[in-house]
């Protein structure tokens, strides 16, 4: 009988000690899409708990090594501390690292990125790597006697061995297209990538293809004919005369093994535009689909043309952000009167009942939208053979209003009888192949307003050291047209 925690086996003491480590917690990856502004999980102190465990005995310090460590760089003084003083017990601890480290006019750019790189190689078991700041970029800062960030050479090294997880959180738009070519190619078993790419305001030739194209480019100099290994990526665009179709394309030639797509699509003010605007038409016969590329040639195409691009991912199993549905005809989706500043009581009154009014059709404006949503869900899982899951989205705004502008966000998931197998969904509601409608779920949107899915730069929100008040959250001198433009977004 066991009479104290000592003569417990060590298999039982490591299983305990695993519950006071709050890492374990936090998922691979811990970001999320960028129009997700939640606070980053990344705490330097989140294994307290499992630091004072240790410290109990010499026999449970000895079954617990340094583990699950999150560590933030946020100076070249602390690198350098790290290269020399630190212990590699706790370098082989670190799991997580955000890099704050600001650029330094007054240090040599070939010097800091030599480092930068000896550290990492230092972090054997280092997995999510998130860059804040980027201490080697110079692009603001015009110098004759150094070399520029576009001179760094890839390493010709596995410096990063086990990293899984990469995000580039950082706002300089040259380095969002610099920085992955000359990080990537030295984590051969990366599986997710948050990334911002988009125009060059130096070089308006600059887009979302060349940007892959370039890190395609570096990835082969490296490991020649092996794929990239990226499953889970993370991609924000800024709009580009690309179009959306063809940044696809160039999708599916850079990550072949993409199971996830996730994509944001920011203005240059940062506010989220609409992706690919799905134009659903309800006809006698059934549905007419066309697809509009916002920032390619312009004009409606039908879905096939998406298709032929989505057709090129064999393994995607979901689809997250691409999609804007919208009705061609009837009326935009219900929404409720707010009083405005220097609005009269008459005019409130008025208006407030005429949304009243509104309000009631809700219901039957979410079953047209749904049925949209099915009939193009059909579509896509019969091209693509193992799509399960993903999101539309659907913009309201009520007129002259622009402060409670929101996104509509339609999830659905889908079971297939066979894995890889197409099927055919009809709509829910009666009709042939009524009962394959089980196999697709499509939830009640999720409401997110405009200045929520804003994101700036492509950057994370960083947690507080102190709990803030909502209302310092908006600057006092922002205003709602700041935060969210009145444009002629009517049309999405």
């Amino acid at each position: 009988m066991v009479k104290n925690l000592l003569d417990l086996s060590d298999e039982v003491l490591t299983h305990i000690a695993s519950f006071t480590h709050r890492d374990d917690e936090i998922p691979l990856p811990s970001f999320g899409p960028h129009w997700l502004n939640l606070y980053q999980d990344f705490d330097q102190n989140v294994a307290q708990d499992y630091y004072s465990l240790r410290l109990t005995c010499k026999k449970i310090n000895a079954l617990c090594p340094l583990r699950g460590l999150h560590c933030e760089l946020e100076s070249l003084a602390q690198m350098d501390k790290m290269l020399t003083k630190a212990p590699q017990e706790a370098l082989n601890g670190i799991r997580r690292m955000r890099v704050l480290i600001p650029r330094s006019s007054a240090t040599k750019i070939t010097s800091i990125y030599a480092k930068f790189i000896n550290l990492l190689q230092t972090l054997p078991n280092l997995e999510e790597l998130i860059f804040v700041q980027n201490p080697f970029c110079f692009h603001p800062v015009y110098r004759t006697d150094e070399r520029t960030t576009e001179s760094l050479r890839i390493v010709p090294a596995d410096f990063l061995p086990k990293l899984k997880s990469l995000s580039f959180d950082i706002s300089c738009y040259c380095c969002k297209a610099l920085l992955p070519s000359l990080i990537i190619p030295g984590a051969p078993q990366l599986k997710a990538l948050r990334v911002a790419i988009g125009t060059d305001p130096k070089d308006p030739t600059y887009g979302p293809v060349k940007a892959l194209s370039a890190l395609y480019s570096a990835w082969q100099k490296r490991h020649k004919d092996a794929p990239m290994p990226i499953s889970n990526l993370f991609l924000r665009i800024i709009p580009s005369d690309a179009g959306l179709l063809n940044t696809l394309q160039q999708l599916s030639k850079v990550f072949p093994h993409l199971e996830h797509l996730h994509v944001s699509l920011h203005s240059l003010t940062d506010r989220m535009d609409a992706s690919l605007a799905i134009a659903a038409e309800q006809l006698g016969y059934g549905w007419n689909l066309e697809v509009e590329d916002p920032v390619g040639s312009g004009f409606c195409q039908p879905l096939s043309a998406l298709i032929d691009r989505l057709r090129l991912f064999q393994r995607l199993t979901s689809i997250d952000g691409l999609f804007v549905i919208c009705l061609k005809s009837g009326p935009r989706r219900p929404i409720s009167h707010t009083p405005i500043q220097g609005e009269t009581r008459a005019e409130y009154l008025k208006l407030s009942d005429k949304a009243d009014r509104a309000i009631r059709g809700l219901s039957k404006h979410n079953k047209s939208i749904e049925l949209a949503i099915r009939e193009v869900i059909s579509e896509l899982m019969a091209n693509i053979p193992q799509l399960c899951s993903g999101a539309f989205w659907e913009y309201s705004k009520c007129r002259n209003q622009s402060s409670i502008a929101s996104w509509h966000r339609w999830e659905w998931k889908a079971t297939r009888s066979v894995p890889g197998s197409s099927i055919v969904i009809k709509h829910q509601h009666g009709g042939e192949n009524d009962s394959l409608s089980n196999a697709v779920h499509v939830s009640s949107p999720k409401v997110f307003s405009a200045k929520f899915v804003r994101n700036r730069s492509g950057i994370c929100i960083p947690r507080p050291a102190e709990p803030i008040d909502d209302a310092s959250d908006v600057d006092d001198d922002t205003t709602d047209d700041e935060l969210d433009p009145d444009t002629e977004d009517d049309d999405y």
